[in-house]
């Protein structure tokens, strides 16, 4: 039986020379079809059963996102697809009906590959 890693597979093109356009950058943050996976005290946002990743739009996550606490990770599905840091607050700074969080590297064992 052969596991697949989750965290090396091709299904985010990791687009490295990207990283280095900051006019690409400044440009795809602010971009109608990006995405954001949401991560709040190590963990993820998810719904679902199975569980899902949930990819937000810009106007979800808009307080949070500034120089600081964005990451982007590449294109998945051909769109711009960042990590956003909400913070450090005590309580889920999302509404629950927006989905879950837990804890990524669980995620890491029961997420689809992709």
């Amino acid at each position: 039986m052969s596991a697949k890693n989750v965290f090396a597979g091709a299904y985010v093109d990791r687009s490295g020379h990207l990283r280095e356009d900051p006019d690409w950058l400044a440009d795809a943050i602010h971009r109608d079809d990006s995405q954001f996976a949401p991560v709040w005290h190590d963990k993820c946002l998810v719904s679902g059963e199975p569980y899902r990743a949930r990819l937000l739009t810009r106007q979800a996550v808009d307080k949070f996102v500034d120089d600081e606490n964005i990451i982007f990770l590449g294109l998945y599905r051909d769109r711009p697809a960042f990590a956003v840091n909400l913070g450090e607050s005590a309580e889920p700074p999302l509404d629950a009906a927006a989905g879950e969080f837990h804890d990524l590297r669980y995620l890491g064992s029961v997420l689809p590959a992709d």
